[in-house]
């Protein structure tokens, strides 16, 4: 919904900072914060769907009646473009033309650190719980959510790429059932300039209906 759109942009941030102060946003395309809510906002509202930075691609638990936790799921190349093309050209037709120049030194350490999503299976992104409503289990209700949300696509399998120093994240998908299948590590010390581990891995589970 239009008004969950700041508590959106919050969760994508909180969740590029993958429990660090690094806004990976911000320093790859030399942004500051304010300027990159308001590009997160415009971006979300023209509503690019198979990507995390789409309004439709987000549940929103609420609790005492404000935004306690969000969650972006989709199918993997649902309409044939992969969601790293399909976010790459929102980004580049929104970002300035100096930030994308910009951030054109980074692009080989972040081809590096890519990890390709598997076509037809529901992925998960951006997923954030307001500290206040921390243990209640709203990530896990949100997820299932997803789930049953696309249940009449019936993927395969669930997915989520998360940094690898986001131990209680790991924790928490792995109590779920979900597994890592692959990891890719940036040795370039500089990847820490730009984003907040030097590896990503890719968390998986097989989904029964």
């Amino acid at each position: 919904k239009i008004e969950d759109l700041d508590f959106l942009v919050d969760t994508i941030i909180e969740a590029e900072k993958s429990g660090t102060k690094t806004i990976s946003y911000c320093r790859i395309f030399n942004l500051q914060e304010e300027k990159l809510r308001e590009l997160l906002k415009e971006m979300l509202l023209e509503e690019v769907y198979g990507q995390e930075i789409c309004l439709q691609s987000f549940l929103v638990a609420v609790e005492n009646g404000e935004c306690a936790a969000a969650i972006a799921a989709w199918i993997e190349e649902e309409e044939e473009i992969p969601s790293h093309i399909l976010k790459a050209n929102l980004l580049s037709f929104f970002i300035p033309h100096e930030n994308l120049v910009f951030a054109q030194q980074y692009s080989a350490l972040l081809q590096q650190i890519h990890i390709p999503r598997e076509k037809g299976s529901m992925q998960l992104e951006s997923l954030f719980v307001h500290p206040k409503y921390r243990g209640k289990a709203l990530a896990q209700k949100l997820i299932e959510a997803q789930i049953v949300r696309f249940k009449d696509k019936k993927p395969k399998k669930m997915q989520l790429i998360v940094a690898f120093n986001n131990e209680i994240a790991i924790k928490n998908y792995e109590k779920l059932g979900m597994y890592k299948k692959t990891e890719k590590k940036v040795n370039d010390p500089k990847i820490l300039d730009i984003l907040p581990a030097k590896a990503n891995a890719l968390f998986e589970k097989e989904l029964r209906y």
